[in-house]
C-alpha cells in the first residue's frame, strides 16, 4: 500500500476516534496491550490490518509505524519521546504532514521498547503527557506484517 493511501486512510480512520470498532473490522487476536483487527475491501478484497492499543481509535499500529492522534485534543505544536527509562530526547516539530493529520509518528525504536512516554505542547498552549506500556507490540508487529493481515 503507498504511503500516502496509508496516510489517508489512517487519517479517515482517526476522524472515527470514539466510534463503535466495527469500523475497524472483525478483532482477530490480542497480545499484550494490542488488539489486532482485520478487514477486507468489500470491492478490492484488499485486505488491512491495524493495531489498537487498549482499544483507544487514536493509538494505532500498522506494520512499521505506530501513530498517535492529536485530533481533538489541540493538535501538535512541538513533542518530546521518551523510550523506556532512557533520558528523554529533544524537541520534535510535527512534520507538514503530522500538522494536517494532528498524527505523531514513530518507527524504529518503539518496536524494541517496553515503555513510551510522550510529552506534547498542543497548538491551544496545553501540554499533553501519555504513558504507554508497549506489552506485546512486537508480537502485535509480526502479525500485522505476516500471512494473517497479507490474504
Amino acid at each position: 500500500m503507498k504511503a500516502s493511501t496509508l496516510l489517508s486512510s489512517l487519517s479517515l480512520i482517526f476522524l472515527v476516534t470514539g466510534a463503535v470498532y466495527a469500523g475497524f473490522g472483525n478483532e482477530i487476536i490480542t497480545k499484550g496491550n494490542w488488539t489486532i483487527y482485520k478487514s477486507v475491501d468489500s470491492i478490492t478484497n484488499e485486505v488491512s490490518c491495524v493495531g489498537l492499543y487498549m482499544n483507544r481509535a487514536d493509538v494505532q499500529l500498522t506494520g512499521d509505524s505506530i501513530y498517535i492522534s492529536f485530533r481533538g485534543r489541540g493538535g501538535i505544536k512541538r513533542y518530546k519521546v521518551q523510550y523506556d527509562e532512557q533520558k528523554t530526547g529533544g524537541v520534535r516539530l510535527p512534520s507538514k504532514r503530522d500538522k494536517k493529520t494532528d498524527l505523531i509518528e514513530l518507527k524504529g525504536k518503539v518496536f524494541t521498547s517496553m515503555r513510551l512516554r510522550l510529552r506534547v505542547l498542543t497548538l491551544l498552549g496545553d501540554t499533553v503527557k501519555e504513558d504507554f506500556d508497549l506489552s506485546g507490540i512486537r508480537d502485535a508487529q509480526e502479525i500485522l506484517m505476516g500471512e494473517e493481515c497479507s490474504k
